[in-house]
């Protein structure tokens, strides 16, 4: 393997056993493609189920660091704890039910090889492949969430949204310490963020597949994220995030 790039794949988790025994075979495979070893970064949200104990890496594949937090902070806080434990030049973000298949990740790092320093996968652009629709609620919400981060925060993206991610570990930990949001604008506020500091930003198409056992409760979450993009919104006003 060539070690001249090392890597982080970060997994927020709350209560994932099912996903993450389900998923454990195409978590090897995929680390097996990687041109070096890869350290797995598991965030424990505060599992009530068996979550930490279901990922054992090969040492030829990489290693394990299990991050728990004591009790469930939120999705975002789970993320940044895991960006700032990262030790790899490249970090890997994806959820954990593998909605987007790992060996999609391959297009994403090219591009931070390329120079970005953030590459976001995206469900909404014209080479993007839904394989499996969510709801129609959740569609109508989804859209509606959209349009009102375009018109409250930004209008650079076409899906914040999406839990699959690649950024520079060197370029992004020192903007960390301006995260506040713990929740599910963690994305928002982590892009808005990154502009604010002029790093550069790019999105790359996903395959991507609903997945029945979402952790996000439509209104009650969709309320607290209405109220999340406020505190944005105030925040950038005061100019926190630079």
């Amino acid at each position: 393997m060539n070690n001249s790039i090392t890597y982080s794949l970060i997994i927020p988790a709350l209560n994932e056993a099912s996903n993450l025994t389900t998923n454990y075979p195409e978590l090897l495979s995929f680390l097996s493609t990687l041109d070096a070893t890869c350290e797995v970064i598991l965030v424990d949200d505060g599992s009530t189920d068996n979550t930490c104990d279901i990922l054992a890496i090969p040492n030829d594949l990489g290693t394990l660091k299990v991050i728990q937090n004591k009790t469930n902070q939120g999705k975002g806080f789970s993320i940044k704890r895991g960006l700032e434990a990262s030790s790899g030049d490249i970090a890997l973000i994806t959820d954990a039910d593998f909605s987007t298949s790992l060996n999609q990740f391959h297009p994403l790092i090219e591009q931070v090889k390329k120079g970005h320093d953030i590459v976001i996968g995206s469900r909404a652009l014209k080479s993007s492949k839904i394989i499996e629709k969510q709801g129609i609620i959740r569609r109508f919400l989804g859209a509606q969430f959209k349009r009102w981060v375009r018109w409250m925060i930004m209008n650079n993206f076409s899906d914040t949204q999406c839990g699959f991610k690649v950024c520079k570990v060197k370029s992004v930990q020192p903007i960390m310490k301006f995260s506040t949001i713990r929740g599910w604008c963690f994305d928002v506020e982590f892009l808005l963020i990154a502009k604010r500091n002029d790093l550069s930003i790019t999105e790359v198409a996903v395959n991507w597949k609903n997945q029945h056992e979402s952790r996000l409760r439509l209104f009650p979450d969709m309320f607290k994220m209405g109220i999340e993009m406020i505190k944005i919104k105030i925040k950038d006003i005061l100019n926190h995030y630079s």
